[in-house]
């Protein structure tokens, strides 16, 4: 199953998909292991922390590789794409194989784009989506740990990356997801790992590789016609 083809959005509503982007404008480090729980204190500087480095973000461009894990498939389904984000709000999750197919996000809009042409999201749909944004720029600037009514957050540190696991209190998240694992390097504050522990007990992976932070991106990558 990949996430954002036509099916899926109709059937779970693009308000509840989107939280899949929640932590794709993050970017860069590895898992780890020997996780230990930060303190309030450690806690507090690795947010604060955060917050300084985004600052400094105002675009990223990255390649991703996601894989699903099912036990209802004999293999791995592997997706390969690029992201690219401007800030404020401007952002293209693009799919290059096995499907090419593209969601796409500006100024308040949300389009689909394949081979057959581009899908127009209703008003209900954006504004659902504008909130999803909220929430992803909470995550960039280090609020959205803090104070996000969605997720219930536990902090982890082996002293080189953080790990934060993120379990949903919505219920439409429910419906999807159990927990959610971001891990995050310590040097940049910006993470490369989201693993998304579903609700059925699929596990999905989300790697980013190659990342650019502050380059020139052509803002035709963000039009929506």
């Amino acid at each position: 199953m990949f996430w954002l083809n036509k099916k899926f959005i109709s059937e779970m509503g693009i308000g509840t998909l989107f939280v899949y982007f929640i932590f794709f404008t993050l970017s860069a480090f590895s898992q780890n292991s020997n996780f230990i729980k930060m303190t309030d204190a450690e806690k507090s500087i690795f947010i604060q922390n955060m917050q300084a480095a985004s600052k400094t973000t105002h675009s990223l461009q990255c390649n991703f590789t996601q894989k699903k894990n099912s036990s209802l498939l004999d293999e791995a389904v592997i997706s390969k794409g690029m992201m690219y984000f401007k800030a404020p709000d401007a952002l293209r999750w693009e799919y290059t194989s096995p499907q090419a197919y593209a969601f796409v996000m500006n100024q308040g809009q949300s389009v689909v784009k394949n081979n057959k042409g581009i899908t127009n999201l209703d008003a209900q749909s954006s504004q659902m989506i504008k909130n999803m944004t909220e929430m992803i720029m909470g995550m960039i600037n280090g609020k959205g740990l803090i104070d996000n009514k969605n997720f219930s957050a536990s902090y982890y540190t082996n002293q080189k990356q953080a790990r934060i696991i993120l379990t949903p209190k919505h219920s439409k998240i429910k419906m999807l997801f159990r927990s959610f694992q971001v891990y995050v390097d310590l040097k940049t504050y910006l993470a490369n790992l989201i693993e998304m522990n579903e609700a059925g007990g699929d596990v999905t992976s989300i790697s980013l590789s190659n990342i650019k932070k502050n380059i020139a991106i052509p803002d035709d990558r963000f039009n929506i016609k």
